[in-house]
């Protein structure tokens, strides 16, 4: 008997441990995601950033895009008559208290034409990368210019659509937390989303964008 109560008594801790460390790690009664599962999906890299300009470690749900496919197939028509709309891909909502930065990522049809000249003299808290036709990143966003030459579409030859892809914190230039090494994270960010999108578009070999697996 005595062994009997010490096995159930174990059992009943064990269960209430378990029981307790559930309820604790779904007390958003699972209406939150991780930096990695927001946006389609980050690299480390990509993820330590997002955590550090957004200063949050957990996101509403609706940080998620889940359907990759579905945003390329309304992204390609846009290509494919080069109507120049923005159309946003995710935007990610910090679940942390008080007001927090709401990073968003957007793609738009471009042409070459529309690739913003290289500044003549440089500019104090804007950085250049050498990705893609052109890269760029300052303490409030992002950019990435991108060819996507892809069979999917039927573009004439050397006119193939130029894309820009986007990270901002809103329509106010509002910048996030990540302090002077913002630039940096914005593009660590915005070069894995941005190759991602230009994988599913087919663009040809990711739009010249590299993966990368350790920050800028």
């Amino acid at each position: 008997m005595p062994f009997l109560k010490l096995r159930l008594h174990a059992t009943l801790t064990l269960c209430a441990v378990f029981l307790t460390s559930t309820a604790c790690g779904s007390k958003d009664g699972g209406n939150s995601v991780t930096a990695e599962e927001v946006c389609g999906g980050l690299s480390p890299t990509a993820a330590e950033s997002m955590e550090k300009v957004t200063a949050a470690r957990r996101f509403d749900r609706s940080s998620v895009m889940d359907d990759t496919d579905k945003f390329v197939n309304s992204l390609l028509p846009l290509l494919e008559s080069n109507r120049k709309e923005i159309v946003e891909f995710c935007r990610i909502t910090p679940r942390e208290s008080g007001k927090p930065p709401v990073p968003r990522v957007s793609f738009q049809p471009t042409d070459h034409k529309s690739i913003p000249p290289d500044p003549e003299d440089e500019i104090i808290g804007e950085e250049k990368f050498p990705i893609a036709l052109q890269a760029i990143s300052t303490y409030t966003g992002a950019d990435i210019y991108f060819e996507c030459r892809t069979s999917d579409l039927t573009i004439e030859e050397g006119k193939e659509p130029v894309v820009r892809a986007n990270f901002s914190y809103g329509h106010r230039a509002l910048r996030g937390e990540g302090g002077l090494d913002a630039p940096w994270m914005n593009m660590d960010i915005l070069q894995h989303v941005a190759r991602n999108v230009a994988g599913h578009l087919g663009c040809e070999n990711h739009g010249d964008i590299p993966k990368r697996d350790k920050p800028w």
